[in-house]
Order: C-alpha cells, then structure tokens, then sequence
C-alpha cells in the first residue's frame, strides 16, 4: 500500500516538474503553458510537431506616409506656388519619402503546429525574446525525441 502511494506521488511529481520558465510560458515535463494577452494556452509537448516564431512587417504606418508622401509632391508640381513655397514642399515631400525608407515596425506571430491543428497568435513586443527561448526550448526537445 505505502509503495503505490508512492510511487503515485513521484508520478504526479514527475507531470509538474517545471523544466523553463518565462514571461511568455512554462515548460513542464509533458505540457507547455503559454500565457497570451488575454487567456491562458495549455498543450501537450507530445502533440506538437513544431514551433515557430514569425516576424512580420506592419505597412499600415508606411502605406500612410507614402500616399501623403505623393499628395505633396503632386500638390507642389501642380499648384503654382511661389518658388520658395514649392522648395518647401517639395523638402516636406522628400523628407516623408525617406521617413517611409526608415520607418519599420513589426508584429510577431507565434505558430505551434500540432499533429491535427494550428495555433497562431500574436504576441507583444516585449515578449518577443521570451517567446524566442521558449521555441528554442520546445524544438531542441522534438529534435531529442525524434533522434
């Protein structure tokens, strides 16, 4: 009696060992939590078949200076200005040209292919490194598995 008891509580203890832990989620033995903006994701490691982590450039900011960009422009080559009004505009034209050059910003999306599904969500900025280790974390281990 004493022995199944034991060996009962070894194997609860065994499930909840935590191998890693982040901001973004916590590795235990057989499953992954992911904390996410609004909820909380559980998955079992044995159903996983890869992990990914995706960045992706955000154009919505770009789109918006490269049209005011060419209104300008095309305001300043068809209105008759003085010449010191049209070298003005066409500096503000030039100067959102090269904002829409430099300007970048991303959003990052989190894919875990499963055996028969696909999760992906976006995850915060901030998290992107942590999410980057879990990954990381999460792959070295399939590659393990599969050797």
């Amino acid at each position: 009696m004493i022995d199944s008891i034991t060996i009962k509580q070894t194997e609860k203890e065994n499930k909840t060992k935590i191998e890693y832990m982040n901001a973004f989620g916590v590795i235990f033995n057989n499953y992954l939590v992911i904390y996410n903006i609004n909820q909380k994701i559980t998955i079992e490691i044995v159903d996983i078949k890869w992990i990914s982590l995706r960045k992706r450039r955000k154009p919505k900011k770009n789109i918006y200076l490269l049209s005011l960009a060419i209104l300008t422009a095309v305001i300043t080559y068809f209105i008759h200005f003085s010449t010191t009004n049209k070298y003005v505009f066409s500096t503000i034209a030039f100067a959102l040209f090269i904002s829409v050059i430099f300007f970048k910003e991303y959003k990052y999306k989190f894919t875990i292919i499963k055996h028969n599904d696909l999760l992906e969500f976006e995850i915060k900025r901030s998290l992107k490194d942590d999410a980057k280790k879990i990954q990381k974390f999460i792959n070295d281990q399939l590659k393990e598995k599969s050797s």
